[in-house]
């Protein structure tokens, strides 16, 4: 028969699945395993190199992980100061730099990450200038003497993170603003008859070719919403930008724990994924699928932007939002249910 994919099973395993049966598997995988916001140096090992048990001779030691390496290695915050102060040097032509014009340059330095590693590394590099190419790899060697290069691979990786978390909170300023708009549209007052009325008597002497939504919508003052929408969708959508702001939010801050220096408070904080999700309310349920109705969503298939925008129940940036939080960026039943219940930490019915 078919077998089913290893990510079906895992997905399943680790509780990632909708399926409620999974929740002891995944509770037990959870008591037992470590916090996985640490990577296992070991990952950045080539395949033939990683390690393995073996019934025919002694094998090497495995890898330390990041977790367990000792005050000698950097961590993230050291190393994206590391970077940012070795940028600044590039730039400004040498290494030899004080502590306090360091500080100036990209921020607080605590005194024993300078002591220890940084003015060792800056001194190094300073003196190794004029022979080969001075790169911030090599700048990762001086900083970090005891690293190899399965290491080294993992603390550009990590400065690939820090970029990933600067996307990360460009796009919370985004939601922010999008969540702002949308608010400040639904509660702006109707626009009145007789103006509505004014404005349909302009349009049939203009002869336009547009339609008369389109007239009234375009013509429309800034102070009137053109069309009275329905106040189930604009609680759900303004639901929906809410939670989807709080997601990112929470995202946000678990990676600015990774990247805090080591003795803050927020380095010590862990985060535990909900694995027991409820089933979705009948009422939430049918509510969500009431605005899928008014937006004429199809049971099967898929609406796009024009048909959301006929409607006359959203403006067009925030129709252009959902199609970016939608898969495929593409408006079906199946996918704003999906994504109703992964916002709220719901199973589907």
């Amino acid at each position: 028969g078919d077998s089913v994919p290893f990510q079906v099973i895992q997905d399943w395993l680790l509780g990632d699945s909708s399926d409620a049966l999974n929740a002891p598997f995944a509770l037990f995988i959870h008591r037992y395993s470590t916090p996985g916001e640490e990577e296992d140096p070991e990952i950045f090992e080539d395949e033939d190199q990683k390690f393995r048990l073996s019934h025919t001779a002694p094998v090497d030691l495995p890898l330390e992980t990041a977790a367990s390496l000792d005050a000698t290695f950097s961590n993230r915050h050291e190393l994206v100061v590391a970077q940012k102060l070795f940028n600044y040097c590039l730039s400004t032509g040498g290494f030899g730099v004080s502590h306090s014009a360091a500080e100036a340059a990209v921020g607080p330095i605590d005194a024993e990450l300078w002591i220890d590693k940084l003015h060792r590394a800056l001194d190094a590099t300073e003196d190794a200038r004029g022979v080969g190419r001075t790169t911030f790899t090599s700048f990762l060697k001086r900083l970090c003497p005891k690293a190899t290069a399965r290491h080294l691979r993992m603390f550009h990786s990590w400065l690939k993170e820090y970029q990933h978390l600067e996307e990360l909170q460009s796009e919370v300023g985004k939601t922010r603003l999008s969540l702002r708009r949308f608010q400040n549209f639904i509660a702006l007052p109707k626009l009145p008859v007789k103006m509505r009325q004014e404005m349909s008597l302009d349009w049939q002497t203009r002869a336009s070719e547009s339609e008369l939504e389109d007239y009234v919508e375009n013509c429309c003052p800034p102070d009137f919403r053109p069309f009275p929408g329905d106040p189930v969708v604009d609680a759900v959508i303004e639901e929906l930008l809410q939670l989807q702001l709080a997601q990112q939010e929470l995202m946000v801050q678990r990676w600015m724990r990774l990247f805090a220096p080591r003795k803050s408070p927020e380095a010590s904080l862990c985060s535990k994924p909900a694995f027991l999700k409820p089933k979705v309310p009948m009422e939430e349920w049918q509510k969500w699928n009431q605005v899928l109705d008014l937006f004429e969503v199809p049971a099967h298939g898929r609406a796009d932007r024009d048909q959301l925008l006929r409607t006359r129940m959203l403006s067009k940036d925030i129709v252009a939002v959902l199609g970016t939080l939608l898969p495929k960026q593409s408006f079906s039943r199946d996918g704003f249910l999906h994504l109703m219940c992964q916002l709220k930490n719901y199973r589907p019915r």
